[in-house]
């Protein structure tokens, strides 16, 4: 839910619990520009007024009326609905509001004001919700790169959780977008969060970004949400960017030139940008992969068992675009991606099975796996798709050769030191 759904949310129940109080609402645009207010007891409405553009004092009466009819025993609270540029002085308040500069700057030195932050909702409720309210989503196109559901994908309820799923890898926890039944809605939204991203090409403009002198709020409200603490949601961190968004960031940087790109991932790398690190050490392991290296890594066992580890050694690769950083495969690729190479980033935004591979026809005289799938990811756990794996592997026509020798095929996990 948004903060306006809350803020009612929590009118309605404030009203059930205390049907004396006198409940006042005000809704505030961005800019702190007051736009309606309304009076409450007992859940109805005592009077309301809205914004006549030059004329506020009908609003203003309202609120009046409400306060001298209180009686002094009964408490008076304001719900506010989007950023006020004042408290009010007169009664406790709780103000409901996206990350907001200004208004975070006029709160932060004040303690009998803390900043709570509502935690995103996770894929599970989302999908719960979407079967519970029986929404009419649109869902007449088939899954994402078709993995996620596969002989399922027919039934109503498996395919409303399947776009709630594919929406969430793009807007991550937010209702608004993962429950729309509207998709042009859906992709209207989608289409900003593409436009804020494209703005990390420029050098000037990212910079203007980070400096919050420009688009900065729209970033945060979007892209880097909020996450607070379990034990003290007082205390947050910032979320790391969804899949489709880290992806996007990589389609970008790849269309870039290696001096550019490095200006760019320069820029990202500093405390301003913190919640961009995973998408910009997927980038970084991008370019060590395609340049050709060699790593190692450790086999994941069982804790009490010896720590085994084995070293890849991956050629360097020559993009087949001119202008691209690396070999790519799009929506609809096939085996014959594998004659390129040898290693190649998914153009999909929405693909979320792995962020890369590493495929050679000859077999290593090491004998290490002739196809490596990676997962990067700074991230404490590391989600694995197992149908989407499998895709992959039917997709590459390796999935027989797999099935008579697994070794033939090694799943690494990508993670900073």
């Amino acid at each position: 839910i948004g903060k306006s759904i809350f803020c009612a949310y929590f009118l309605k129940r404030l009203s059930f619990e205390d049907k004396e109080a006198t409940i006042i609402t005000e809704s505030y645009s961005r800019k702190s520009v007051l736009k309606k207010a309304a009076a409450w007891k007992g859940g109805k409405m005592l009077g309301s007024a809205v914004d006549e553009s030059t004329d506020s004092s009908a609003m203003k009466a309202v609120i009046d009326k409400a306060k001298t009819e209180r009686q002094a025993t009964h408490k008076l609270i304001y719900l506010i609905d989007g950023p006020p540029k004042f408290h009010p002085g007169d009664a406790q308040s709780v103000v409901f509001a996206s990350p907001n500069d200004a208004w975070f700057s006029y709160i932060r030195k004040d303690a009998t004001r803390p900043k709570v932050v509502m935690p995103l909702w996770t894929m599970k409720e989302l999908e719960a919700a979407a079967i519970e309210l029986d929404l009419t989503m649109q869902v007449d196109d088939p899954p994402f790169d078709e993995e996620s559901m596969g002989a399922l994908e027919d039934v109503p309820v498996a395919r409303i959780a399947d776009l709630v799923e594919q929406r969430f890898h793009v807007f991550g926890g937010v209702a608004r977008e993962c429950l729309s039944i509207k998709e042009k809605f859906v992709k209207k939204q989608q289409d900003i969060i593409e436009a804020i991203i494209t703005m990390f090409k420029d050098p000037k403009d990212l910079r203007a970004i980070l400096k919050k002198q420009k688009e900065h709020e729209k970033m945060y409200h979007r892209i880097c949400y909020f996450v607070p603490n379990e034990k003290d949601p007082m205390e947050y961190t910032i979320a790391e960017p969804t899949p489709f968004v880290r992806r996007f960031l990589t389609e970008c940087l790849g269309d870039l030139t290696k001096s550019k790109r490095k200006e760019i991932t320069d820029l990202l790398d500093n405390p301003a940008a913190a919640s961009f690190r995973g998408a910009l050490f997927e980038n970084i392991v991008h370019d060590q992969l395609n340049s050709g290296c060699r790593f190692e890594a450790r086999a994941l066992e069982k804790e009490d068992s010896e720590k085994k580890m084995q070293t890849f050694e991956c050629a360097e690769s020559t993009p087949q675009e001119a202008g691209k950083a690396w070999c790519y495969f799009d929506d609809n690729f096939s085996a014959s991606v594998l004659s390129s190479g040898p290693y190649h980033v998914p153009t999909s935004k929405r693909f979320a099975s792995i962020d890369s591979f590493y495929y050679e026809k000859t077999p290593h005289v090491s004998g290490q796996a002739s196809l490596c799938l990676f997962q990067m990811t700074v991230a404490k756990t590391h989600p694995v798709n197992g149908a989407g794996l499998v895709n992959v592997l039917t997709r590459l026509g390796l999935l027989r050769d797999v099935r008579e020798n697994p070794k033939r095929v090694a799943l690494i996990f990508s993670v900073p030191l």
